[in-house]
């Protein structure tokens, strides 16, 4: 039950930070949350975004493939969207480009797929525009 509370304090404290932009706060607890059990789509989201801020392209590459793997298995589109377009994006900035084409593939592919017609959607030009 202890461990339940940790984590859950862990989880509060982080998202908290992160919504104060207190990018190295942010990483450590949502890390330590992520450590004590899975984190959801959301927050692996959260935890991408603070780990590329902090320069840590490969736990931010890692964590968003997690966030759009979780996204997808709960439905949400958009999300999943936007954790494919920073993934793809990074590895597109580290000239990995064969890499970076498949995650912006997979996005299309899911939006063929889903239907979905949000703003995500229109990110996905940019990497094409570069």
């Amino acid at each position: 039950m202890a461990a339940d509370a940790t984590r859950d304090a862990d989880l509060e404290a982080g998202r908290a930070a992160y919504a104060r932009h207190a990018w190295t706060e942010a990483y450590e607890r949502l890390t330590a949350a992520d450590a004590a059990g899975p984190l959801d789509a959301w927050d692996l989201e959260r935890l991408a975004i603070a780990g590329y801020l902090l320069g840590r392209p490969d736990d931010s590459v890692a964590t968003g493939a997690r966030a759009h793997l979780e996204a997808v298995r709960a439905g949400d589109i958009a999300l999943a969207l936007r954790a494919a377009y920073g993934v793809g994006m990074e590895l597109m900035q580290r000239g990995e480009m064969a890499q970076s084409g498949g995650w912006f593939a997979r996005a299309g592919r899911l939006v063929e797929a889903s239907g979905y017609d949000g703003v995500e959607v229109g990110s996905l030009l940019i990497p094409q525009a570069l």
